[in-house]
């Protein structure tokens, strides 16, 4: 599942699903064969600012904030075929839209 949260902008017609399309289509090129929880918001730069600076102790805006629940060697596991019905989380992406376009 993708779960996208806007917090603070405004997205157009399209976007969301067009975010989606495009996370469907690295986990497919990236071969994940598990189900995947991956959850996106799509802020402005004050809200990842604060993220930043309470989760990195950097005050600053960034583009992107990534939380992953794999390490990168964990990640392998998730290209076999499933054992289960377990759906894995894969982590939280914090984008402020305004910087992404800056």
């Amino acid at each position: 599942m993708i779960e996208i949260n806007v917090n603070n902008i405004e997205l157009h017609d399209g976007e969301e699903e067009t975010i989606k399309k495009v996370v469907e289509q690295v986990l497919k090129c990236e071969n994940i064969k598990h189900d995947v929880d991956i959850y996106i918001t799509l802020t402005d730069n004050a809200e990842i600012q604060e993220i930043n600076k309470t989760q990195r102790n950097i005050d600053s805006p960034t583009d992107v904030l990534s939380f992953p629940m794999y390490e990168s060697y964990e990640i392998n596991s998730l290209r076999e075929e499933k054992k289960d019905d377990v759906e894995e989380i894969l982590g939280d992406i914090f984008i402020s839209i305004p910087k992404v376009k800056e």
